[in-house]
């Protein structure tokens, strides 16, 4: 889905609340994502082509000790299938971002899993993803709505630090709305069962 200059700033909230300078913090992105904002900082305007900035980049000369992964294995991704279970060291990354990824993988459960696994205890989990009844012609498995996210964090005893509906800035006119939520892992190191996703999966989420 690509990541705007909103969505750095919902990133930079999280880390600011975890405490942690970017030259100190480690980073999963799922999906190959790229900058889509002109207002790029001073040292890094030079390195964008045609506009276009790789996320990963952008991080990494902040210091951050950054992973991405995408089936396409572009621009420094690690080759991955979100459907299959992710090995990259289980309660590793202070930060795990879903930008417009979760939506387009099958097999949600798996795809949660691995979002809350790869995350470290007291880590943030950082979701913008399409809004149910919104944003139609996103070709997609999934939408979702603000309560699949409240459900999900009440069945992982999880805290959710920020939790709103906005306008989509991929979409010039601003006629589109994303849910934008940040997520802190307070619970157990062990996701939550498979029967037990599916059912807030069915009551919060909506195929297509």
């Amino acid at each position: 889905m690509g990541v705007h200059k909103d969505t750095i700033d919902l990133i930079d909230r999280a880390v600011a609340a975890l405490g942690v300078d970017y030259g100190d913090l480690s980073m999963l992105e799922l999906g190959n994502q790229e900058l889509r904002f002109r207002e790029f900082d001073e040292r890094i305007r030079g390195l964008a082509v045609n506009g276009r900035l790789p996320v990963k980049l952008y991080f990494t000369i902040l210091g951050v000790d950054h992973v991405s992964i995408d089936l396409n294995g572009e621009d420094g991704a690690l080759e991955v299938d979100l459907c299959e279970a992710v090995c990259l060291g289980h309660d590793r990354f202070d930060v795990v971002t879903n930008f417009g990824t979760s939506e387009h993988v099958y097999k949600q459960y798996e795809c949660f899993w691995n979002i809350y696994t790869q995350c470290r205890s007291g880590g943030m989990m950082i979701h913008e993803v399409p809004l149910v009844g919104d944003w139609t012609e996103h070709i997609c498995y999934y939408h979702y709505t603000e309560q699949f996210f409240k459900m999900l964090a009440d069945a992982c005893d999880g805290t959710v630090l920020e939790l709103q509906t906005t306008g989509n800035r991929l979409d010039k006119h601003y006629n589109t709305k994303v849910i934008q939520c940040v997520m802190q892992k307070t619970g157990p190191p062990q996701f939550i069962g498979k029967e037990q996703f599916n059912a807030i999966l069915s009551e919060g989420a909506v195929r297509g």
